[in-house]
């Protein structure tokens, strides 16, 4: 997903009240889930991680593992999308 600017987007917001945003910046992409998770409750705060970048989908799950007092007992490898040389497509 790309915005008018050609940026690549990390992630999505949404609110309740309809508000929408999306990020082009990871950190302010984190930033705001960090600030606003506590409070999805009454504010309806859903995100939505669109990047491959592995760390910064292990960032967002360190977050909402912390805020239910967890540990992410995934490793960083595990993020990464990219197929590797023992993945390989079945056939007939």
């Amino acid at each position: 997903m790309m915005t008018p600017t050609n940026e690549q987007v990390v992630g999505s917001v949404s609110f309740l009240n309809g508000e929408t945003l999306q990020f082009t910046n990871a950190t302010e992409y984190l930033d705001c889930i960090r600030k606003e998770l506590p409070h999805e409750a009454t504010t309806g705060f859903r995100f939505r991680t669109i990047t491959q970048n592995p760390a910064v989908r292990k960032a967002v799950d360190d977050i909402v593992f912390d805020l239910y007092g967890e540990e992410n007992l995934c490793r960083d490898e595990e993020y990464d999308l990219s197929p590797s040389e023992e993945m390989q497509m079945g056939g007939m």
